[in-house]
């Protein structure tokens, strides 16, 4: 519909008797009808018009129009006057060929449980917030292609439109992105795939990035879905398998203020002659767990003057473990414990001396290591850390005596809700281990 009013029609001025506001309210009243009311109007109107030497002349309220003056008046282009001229000389009303179609709802549900496996597959539930990030370097419309390839291998006479799969998107996966730049940790691979396909111009350069994005994009889902089957192994088999996973997230200030009012700003921050700006409060590492078999989340928190490393990994993953297993009962011989991919605090000598020694005392019997592919670890535990992260940043926590009350709030949810622990001293896990240790290398890297 044209938005824009020209009363000068014709030499005649047809319209010079129609206020711009009535002319808004008439194209409002036909423009709001269904498509088919509003074909049926149209097609009465050209109906009840006369013709003569390739010129329209309409009858409205004892006027007489020109076609000019009936296009200004109902907010048609020439497209749409033809469109509708061409109808009532042929005796049909024009209705868009998808207007009233309603798709099939095995198609629908058959797309949406294609994208709910990708989007397990594949996403990465981000720590500061509830989204869940797809790689960069796809897109809906190659997801659209792959999606029709796969599912057309089970049902080859599967097929639905772009237009549906968009809807789809917009409908149910809110909440999942495909962002073009992230702030978190990327995977290299990720990065060079998209590189390379700027330069690429030949048809056979493209299916070899294809395959190599095919490639990449199996590995981590094999890798993500070996990861679930294990903390699903883990909760159904606790007798047997103890899985957990550990991360740690970023430093948290104490006291926190939300919103900070202008007045306190001195208090907070320190500005020094150079122009930069010094952080004045207390700042405290925050390191989470979540163990699958025993239903348990932690969140540990120690002073800044500890610093972060393989002591602190350690520490927690002792204290935990203090917590749970009893001496005098019966526990899982096999622990499972899944991690970030940083050699600074998990990929280490030290963390694979920590391990060793839970082998050598017979707390178990064997323990498995697991990191996932660099910028593909985001996990269940960030999502613990994204409510935190929300809560945090809205809400204000003065004290200590008060982050209980924190987290019940910043958690409703008591299943989900972590406790809380904070350690003021840490073992020294490093100089206990290192002198007992063989000298291997090569163990940061993926194998």
């Amino acid at each position: 519909m044209n938005s824009s009013i020209d009363v000068d029609c014709c030499p005649k001025q047809c319209l010079y008797d129609f206020r711009p506001s009535d002319i808004l309210k008439m194209r409002k009243n036909i423009w709001e009808l269904s498509p088919a009311a509003r074909h049926s109007k149209f097609r009465s109107l050209f109906e009840h018009s006369l013709k003569k030497n390739n010129k329209w002349k309409f009858f409205f309220n004892r006027k007489k129009l020109c076609s000019s003056a009936i296009k200004q008046l109902y907010g048609l282009s020439k497209y749409l006057f033809k469109k509708y001229a061409a109808s009532s000389i042929k005796g049909t009303v024009s209705v868009h060929g998808n207007t009233g179609r309603k798709y099939s709802q095995e198609e629908t549900d058959e797309m949406i449980n294609w994208l709910n496996q990708f989007v397990h597959d594949f996403g990465e539930p981000q720590p500061d917030s509830s989204f869940i990030n797809l790689p960069s370097y796809l897109n809906k419309a190659q997801l659209y292609t792959e999606a029709l390839e796969e599912i057309k291998v089970q049902n080859p006479d599967y097929t639905i439109s772009i237009s549906q799969f968009y809807n789809i998107w917009s409908t149910s996966f809110k909440h999942v992105k495909i962002p073009v730049h992230t702030r978190l940790g990327r995977c290299d691979d990720c990065s060079n795939i998209q590189k390379e396909l700027k330069d690429i111009q030949s048809e056979e350069g493209k299916n070899e990035w294809k395959r190599k994005k095919q490639q990449h994009l199996q590995l981590v889902r094999e890798e993500r879905r070996f990861l679930s089957e294990r903390k699903l192994i883990a909760k159904t088999n606790r007798e047997t398998y103890h899985h957990l996973i550990i991360d740690g997230m970023t430093m948290i200030y104490m006291p926190n203020i939300q919103p900070i009012p202008k007045g306190i700003c001195c208090i907070f921050f320190k500005i020094d002659i150079k122009g930069s700006t010094q952080e004045l409060r207390m700042k405290f590492h925050m390191t989470g767990i979540i163990d699958h078999s025993y239903g348990k989340r932690r969140l540990f928190i120690t002073p800044e003057t500890i610093a972060g490393g393989p002591n602190l990994t350690c520490s927690v993953l002792w204290n935990h473990l203090s917590m749970i297993l009893n001496p005098n009962e019966s526990h899982a011989p096999h622990l499972q414990i899944q991690f970030d991919n940083c050699f600074r605090e998990n990929k280490n000598l030290i963390m694979f001396g920590f391990v060793s020694l839970l082998v050598h005392h017979n707390i178990y019997k064997t323990v498995t290591l697991s990191c996932l592919i660099q910028g593909h670890t985001h996990e269940d535990i960030d999502q613990m850390f994204s409510t935190w992260s929300r809560y945090y940043w809205t809400h204000t926590l003065e004290t200590f005596n008060e982050i209980q009350s924190f987290i019940n709030s910043a958690y409703p949810t008591v299943e989900t809700r972590p406790s809380v622990h904070f350690m003021s001293s840490i073992w020294n896990w490093k100089d206990l281990i290192k002198q007992n240790l063989n000298n291997i290398s090569h163990h940061s890297g993926p194998r």
